[in-house]
């Protein structure tokens, strides 16, 4: 035979890890790598044929899981453009307010005593 034992499998129990924040937790479960029982995240390669270089790759496949769980709450930086867009945005609001609330009055004013009739 002519086998080797070369698959690596990491096992992360989630409840008891206390270097991941509580906030990554939800995230994680939702993860295709989720075990139930126990709670925890379960990852395995078997690419190659060298179990270490199988295990880097677990532990790659691992920070990528964490940090795509950490981005899907974190808000990006507004950029000065989109700011400058938005504020064009409001001014044409405001302005379009003013004149909606001009022609209520007008049409209002227009409703008064009738000259002539007294």
């Amino acid at each position: 035979m002519n086998r080797t034992l070369s698959k690596a499998i990491l096992r992360l129990l989630l409840p008891s890890s206390s270097f991941l924040p509580a906030y990554l937790l939800p995230h994680l479960r939702s993860s295709p790598y989720y075990s139930s029982s126990p709670p925890s995240l379960l990852l395995s390669s078997s690419t190659t044929r060298s179990q270490s270089s199988n295990l880097e790759e677990c532990f790659k496949k691992l920070k990528g899981v964490v940090l795509e769980a950490a981005e899907k709450d974190l808000v990006g930086e507004t950029s000065d453009q989109q700011k400058e867009r938005v504020k064009g945005l409001v001014l044409k609001e405001k302005a379009k307010l003013v004149k909606v609330k001009k022609m209520r009055k007008d049409v209002k004013g227009g409703r008064g005593k009738v000259k002539g009739w007294e």
